[in-house]
């Protein structure tokens, strides 16, 4: 049995509703969805209880006394499932009818223990927007040097087996990015982590979501996760202490992130001079830095050369 754990925030009832459908209505049935309120005062508890009662899916609904955050949601619902297998969904995205078969199959077939897929990306209104897609599929070992530079384990998407979660003592309190480093525990434990390049799950991109209003924490925090891994290390904690984020610098990255994204918009002065200003500031670095390896990155999975 898979167990499908969700946690709901304030997501809106008709992302939620077209969330538990895909789950409900999956090619795999034999689940049991684990669902965690992290909101004592979410408005559509009663809808969604409605919509639970006239389902066939066997379900755990659980509401927080307080709010208690993703990590720790997490956590309570896996401590609730009982499946063999444990899989990832958000409550704002939406699984293809087969995303459970094919992800099952992958990970049987290639003995892994844990895998994620691609994903279709989708915007507020639920229209596509682009694909994060590779042309193969990715084995044990390109993990284990992908994972080196950036994650590419689509969080949304996860299945993994039940012991691994059990063996890594579910997640670690690490703000925006508890998925990399639950990844890196994996690896260095040496667990068997594949990615399908089928594309499983539309992905909603919020504004509100971690890696657009927390961009810049995000990415100090991955990357040294990164160069710890490298090392062979996982982070310690205390790192966390050091990250000091102002407002200013925060809105510095949101600004130059999303002038990047529309940078087809400029003339080629303005381009140039735009992209070389980013090696003037720090901020202006980190970002370049960050888009670099991911383009480096993407390259080599696509040609399957990593030096």
């Amino acid at each position: 049995m898979i167990s499908i754990i969700m946690t709901i925030y304030k997501e809106p009832w008709e992302w939620l509703h077209s969330a538990l459908e895909s789950i409900i209505n999956q090619s795999y049935q034999n689940i049991e969805l684990i669902i965690v309120i992290d909101n004592p005062n979410y408005d559509d508890i009663d809808q969604l209880k409605n919509q639970l009662t006239k389902c066939n899916v066997k379900y755990i609904c659980k509401t927080n006394l307080v709010n208690v955050g993703l990590v720790s949601s997490l956590n309570y619902g896996i401590s609730l499932s009982t499946g063999d297998y444990i899989a990832r969904m958000d409550s704002d995205d939406i699984a293809c009818t087969d995303r459970l078969e094919k992800e099952l199959e992958f990970l049987q077939k290639n003995n892994f223990d844990l895998i994620s897929s691609d994903v279709k990306k989708i915007d507020e209104r639920g229209n596509q927007i682009g694909n994060s897609y590779y042309t193969n599929n990715l084995m044990a070992n390109d993990i284990k040097k992908i994972e080196k530079w950036q994650n590419v384990f689509w969080h949304p998407t996860w299945l993994g087996k039940r012991k691994v979660f059990e063996h890594l003592q579910g997640y670690r309190k690490i703000p925006f990015a508890e998925d990399y480093d639950f990844v890196i525990r994996a690896l260095l434990r040496d667990y068997r982590l594949g990615q399908l390049s089928n594309q499983t799950v539309y992905k909603r991109v919020v504004s509100s979501s971690v890696s657009e209003s927390k961009g810049l924490e995000q990415i100090l925090i991955a990357n040294e996760l990164a160069k710890n891994y490298r090392q062979g290390k996982v982070m310690p904690l205390n790192y966390l202490t050091k990250i000091h984020i102002n407002s200013n610098q925060s809105n510095r990255y949101k600004l130059i992130k999303k002038k990047f994204f529309n940078r087809k918009y400029l003339s080629i002065p303005r381009k140039i001079f735009f992209i070389g200003s980013l090696g003037t500031s720090k901020i202006g670095r980190i970002f370049l830095r960050n888009v670099l390896i991911q383009k480096i990155a993407s390259l080599k999975i696509r040609h399957r050369k990593w030096g």
